[in-house]
């Protein structure tokens, strides 16, 4: 199946049988893989959809009028230019995981999946299997294969934990549970505000919200590669971006809908 780039995607697609053992054994680790799925990932869910997580995207981009708040605000605020950060632009992490499903860890996935041993076995046994192409055989060392009604299910459970490692990474800059930090202000004093911190996900694709590159750099990301390289996965760094949308012609991607910034 063509990819982007004209890099070929190689779909597994399992036999009858294993497409109905594979159903039945779904019946049981959807359920609670679900349990521990979290609020804004939207992929591959019962009751979610794509449209629910351009929706939330949507919300937390915009930004505020300046001269609205700016007549909301008191002297000293404005002074110390402080709603000018209230408004901000945020920094944008679009995100994007290195061969996502030909990667996976099949060692970290079969340890720490939560079903009986007995089970544990068909999930090995599929994700061990050989692949033929033009008359070859390979092993399949990594990865969970494209076309299998329990891969979505997987997919999930590796990367369910990555919103609170995300949500908690900027932990060492503040105690509040809004997720508030202190800055400094012009004249020397120091308050609290928004961190600005939001994360999108659908499926292996996800997006990061922050106040600055600096946070993004120096305490988001450090903790995504954290989470993910015990799962065999690292970031794409030539399709992995960090930018604000007021950027010179820079735009978001997300899901087949295209994000820009305007003034007005």
């Amino acid at each position: 199946m063509p990819k982007t780039f004209g890099k070929p995607r190689l779909l597994g697609i399992p036999t009858i049988e294993d497409r109905a053992l594979q159903y039945l054994l779904n019946l049981i680790l959807e359920p609670l893989v679900e349990m521990t799925s979290e609020s804004y990932s939207f992929g591959f869910r019962p009751y979610r959809f794509a449209k629910y997580a351009i929706a939330y995207l949507r919300s937390v981009l915009r930004t505020k009028d300046k001269s609205f708040i700016r007549k909301q605000t008191s002297k000293s605020n404005i002074k110390n230019q402080l709603y000018e950060l209230v408004p901000e632009n945020k920094v944008i992490l679009n995100a994007d995981i290195k061969g996502f499903f030909d990667n996976i860890n099949h060692d970290w996935l079969l340890n720490n999946l939560f079903l009986e041993p007995k089970l544990i076995l068909f999930i090995k046994a599929w994700l061990k299997n050989e692949t033929l192409d033009k008359n070859t055989f390979y092993e399949t060392q990594t990865g969970t294969p494209q076309g299998g009604i329990i891969t979505p299910t997987l997919v999930n459970f590796t990367l369910n934990g990555l919103e609170k490692t995300v949500m908690d990474s900027i932990n060492p800059l503040t105690k509040s549970k809004e997720k508030r930090i202190v800055i400094t202000l012009k004249d020397g004093s120091k308050t609290q505000t928004a961190s600005a911190l939001a994360y999108v996900r659908y499926a292996d694709d996800f997006i990061v919200l922050a106040r600055s590159k600096y946070i993004m750099n120096n305490y988001i990301i450090p903790l995504i590669n954290n989470f993910i390289q015990p799962r065999g996965l690292m970031l794409n760094q030539q399709k992995t971006k960090i930018f604000r949308l007021s950027d010179k012609n820079m735009q978001l991607d997300f899901l087949g809908y295209t994000f820009k910034y305007n003034d007005k």
